[in-house]
């Protein structure tokens, strides 16, 4: 019997320094029945020859030359011209282990899954050093209704399938291109990967874990100090509204408020890792504590830390001087053991 197809798909953006690591990385794969296609996104440098070159020495390898629009709509691409019987998302500064598409196409084949996700992901500093990040921990299948659980896991502040928010990023997977969407535009909607999960999972039959980890993530440890976009806090409401709408086609008696509750905080943060002066800091949190959004807002705080429920019950009260003062606290301390 022939083996199913997979299609890798890897948008391409200003890469030329990681670029050959990654397409090596997915030409050697132990699992040799692959289309890969390679979406160049408008690179200004040497990306978009580098592509070309690959093209020239394998006969798997397609590319795609696109004005530059992201990376959600350069996956879109992909998808677009994707033959295969299944698809998987490699970004171009990332590379994977050698049996990564052997092993999660077996479990396809064997499970009869629409969607395959390994544990996590291998997070490399640029000091050379690496950590594991991992949420799954034991293989599990996953079909019928307990799908829909699956699904809300990855918004959820408690579940049976994950003990916090599921890593949503599709590299980390394979998927049946019977069940995936299209992606949103990450310049629109924050954490595009989200929504097109969330779908991918509604719409399987079967979807399978495997605790392995076989993902190399190239994190950039100075990310934390890099300009703050002031868009960020707005990007995240129109991702709990687009959530929200996918839950809610499916009749979901859930809500992504918790996602938001969360990503709030962490947006918060990142605004004072930024180092934003004082004005903009405050004027910043007291626009989000107004934010009529909390008034609309059911979060059970039964199900949250002392410190999320003193967050949300500050943010459902509109409370933004105690915000801001605590908020401020925190950013004196971390510089004083900064010190």
């Amino acid at each position: 019997m022939e083996l199913p197809v997979l299609s890798v798909i890897i948008p391409v953006y200003n890469v030329e320094k990681y670029l050959d690591e990654c397409v090596n990385s997915i030409v050697n794969q132990s699992y040799k029945n692959l289309e890969i296609i390679l979406v160049d996104d408008g690179s200004t440098d040497k990306s978009g020859a580098i592509c070309d070159e690959w093209r020239n020495k394998d006969s798997r390898i397609k590319v795609v030359h696109k004005a530059n629009a992201g990376s959600g709509y350069a996956r879109n691409s992909g998808i677009e011209v994707a033959e295969g019987d299944f698809v998987a998302f490699v970004d171009s500064d990332d590379f994977i282990d050698k049996d990564m598409y052997q092993d999660l196409m077996s479990i396809a084949i064997s499970d009869r899954s629409d969607i395959v996700y390994s544990g996590g992901f291998d997070k490399y500093l640029t000091d050379g050093s690496y950590n594991i990040v991992r949420d799954i921990h034991e293989k599990i299948s996953v079909e019928g209704k307990d799908l829909n659980t699956f699904a809300l896991a990855f918004v959820s502040p408690a579940n049976k399938y994950a003990n916090r928010t599921l890593i949503m990023s599709p590299c980390r997977a394979i998927y049946s291109t019977k069940v995936i969407p299209h992606f949103l535009s990450e310049r629109i909607v924050a954490s595009e990967d989200l929504p097109f999960n969330i779908e991918a999972v509604l719409n399987s039959k079967r979807i399978t874990c495997t605790p392995k980890v076989y993902y190399k993530y190239r994190y950039n440890d100075t990310s934390l100090t890099r300009t703050f976009r002031f868009d960020k806090y707005y990007k995240y409401k129109k991702l709990r509204m687009t959530v929200n709408n996918i839950i809610s086609s499916r009749n979901l008696s859930y809500s992504a408020d918790y996602c938001m509750l969360v990503i709030t905080v962490d947006t918060i943060r990142a605004l004072y890792f930024a180092n934003v002066k004082y004005a903009d800091r405050k004027k910043y949190i007291e626009e989000i504590v107004s934010d009529s959004i909390w008034d609309e807002t059911k979060i059970d705080k039964s199900g949250l830390s002392a410190g999320y429920r003193c967050l949300y019950s500050m943010l459902k009260s509109h409370s933004k001087c105690m915000l801001l003062a605590i908020a401020e606290m925190y950013y004196f301390i971390r510089k004083r053991l900064a010190h």
